[in-house]
C-alpha cells in the first residue's frame, strides 16, 4: 500500500474479509461449504465447534 500511496496520496482502499469455509478445510474435515450450503452449515454444531476451536 505504501507504494500506491506514494504515487497517489489520496488513494482509498477497500478490504474484504472472506469468512467462508476454505475448500481445503472441507476436503480435510468432510464438512459442507459455508458459501454454497450456508443453511446446512449454520445448523451444524460440529462445524461451529471447529470454527471456534480453529
Amino acid at each position: 500500500m505504501t507504494d500506491k500511496l506514494a504515487v497517489n496520496p489520496k488513494a482509498k482502499f477497500i478490504f474484504f474479509i472472506d469468512l467462508n469455509t476454505p475448500t481445503w478445510w472441507c476436503r480435510i474435515r468432510g464438512c459442507s461449504d459455508s458459501f454454497n450450503e450456508l443453511g446446512r452449515v449454520a445448523a451444524s454444531t460440529v462445524w461451529r465447534r471447529w470454527m471456534i476451536e480453529g
